[in-house]
């Protein structure tokens, strides 16, 4: 099996309704999207479960979605089924941690989800590709990955008092964005 498999023929094995799509799914990004749950939950068997419903969910959306990149494709599921059991757990008093601090910085900045997600997608894309390498990562490790401070303040090799200010201001550079483009908070 080839670990690094092209999207293109990971894809044609899903259109194709062969189980092997989901197995070498597992092989090429299973690690990654247990990371991508395990930052969100802090649990490994929520993690798991979680990894698990993506990879059902992935084969039920494709076909007809054909997504251009089926990594990221089934770590949004992933993030987004991590973040909706963290939810339920904290709303049962079970939980909590990073997802409700991210949600909480972000909140200052981005408006309700009721708004036209697709555009604020891509203002904050436009955004990120503005800033310096250092500082997009910095925030897509914060927002997207759900790392910690602390652990960002590890990987950077800045203070954690330099990762709060960097993120807090790059945060007030993105509502002034938005609000440039005509979108409140």
């Amino acid at each position: 099996m080839v670990i690094n498999m092209e999207n293109e023929k990971l894809l044609e094995l899903y259109n194709k309704r062969s189980e092997n799509a989901i197995v070498l799914t597992a092989n090429c990004f299973g690690n990654y999207l247990m990371r991508v749950a395990f930052n969100v939950l802090g649990n490994y068997e929520d993690s798991e479960e979680c990894v698990q419903d993506a990879y059902l969910k992935t084969w039920n959306s494709v076909p007809p979605n054909q997504p251009a990149n089926l990594k990221l494709y089934i770590a949004k599921i992933t993030r987004n089924s991590a973040i909706d059991k963290l939810l339920a757990k904290t709303s049962e008093k079970r939980g909590g941690g990073q997802v409700a601090l991210c949600l909480d910085e972000l909140s200052e900045c981005i408006p309700s989800p009721d708004l036209d997600e697709d555009g604020i997608s891509e203002i904050i894309s436009a955004f990120l590709r503005k800033q310096d390498s250092k500082k997009a990562k910095l925030f897509v490790r914060r927002y997207w990955y759900m790392d910690s401070i602390s652990d960002l303040s590890v990987s950077f090799n800045w203070s954690q008092s330099k990762v709060k200010t960097t993120l807090h201001r790059m945060r007030s550079e993105l509502k002034e964005e938005l609000s440039k483009e005509g979108i409140r908070i």
